[in-house]
């Protein structure tokens, strides 16, 4: 079990949930948790057209100063073009205690969306340990470690050879630094 999902269930509690850059809601990864909100999600996105419940900036949440209890945030942070801003406003807006769970991608293809938005960035460990020291507790993860990562880069056959690259990075233990993305678990 990743980070990830380690985690999903305790941000599902936390009472209401924005999904930062969600769109119209349980959308990417998001889809098999829907079972765990009851009610209490909601999803922030600076375009309108995704259908979010709120329409807004993440450089500049329409929240009051520790009101909120959790973010979910996946694949947004790179879109962003001012990322430490979108975190710092995580941190400002969490009430002491509130959680935030990300995706973010590392080595991963450039996926801008023509008039949507742009794709601006990506985080290394050390960015992200960078972004998040404000946090009292911070964890990261890799996803998609080394050869995994490379194999599902390949164009139309990397999403069938991605789990063979899976066991080749067990089998030779590659390290963490290598990774499509990290996940991030942070609480304020």
């Amino acid at each position: 079990m990743n980070l990830f999902q380690r985690r999903i269930s305790e941000i599902a509690k936390a009472g209401e949930v924005i999904d930062l850059g969600g769109g119209r809601g349980f959308q990417k990864m998001l889809a098999p948790y829907r079972g765990l909100f009851h009610g209490n999600y909601r999803t922030l996105d600076s375009d309108a057209a995704t259908g979010p419940d709120i329409v807004g900036d993440a450089m500049a949440l329409p929240f009051t100063d520790n009101s909120c209890r959790a973010f979910l945030s996946i694949s947004m942070l790179e879109h962003v073009p001012e990322p430490h801003r979108a975190v710092d406003e995580m941190y400002r807006t969490l009430r002491p205690g509130g959680q935030a769970l990300l995706y973010v991608p590392f080595l991963y293809p450039y996926h801008a969306r023509q008039g949507a938005y742009r794709d601006y960035f990506r985080f290394s460990p050390d960015a992200l340990r960078f972004l998040f020291k404000g946090f009292s507790h911070v964890e990261l993860e890799p996803t998609k470690r080394f050869f995994e990562m490379w194999l599902f880069m390949l164009p139309r056959i990397g999403v069938w050879l991605a789990p063979a690259g899976r066991l080749m990075d067990r089998m030779f233990r590659t390290g963490d630094n290598q990774a499509s993305g990290y996940y991030v678990y942070a609480v304020k």
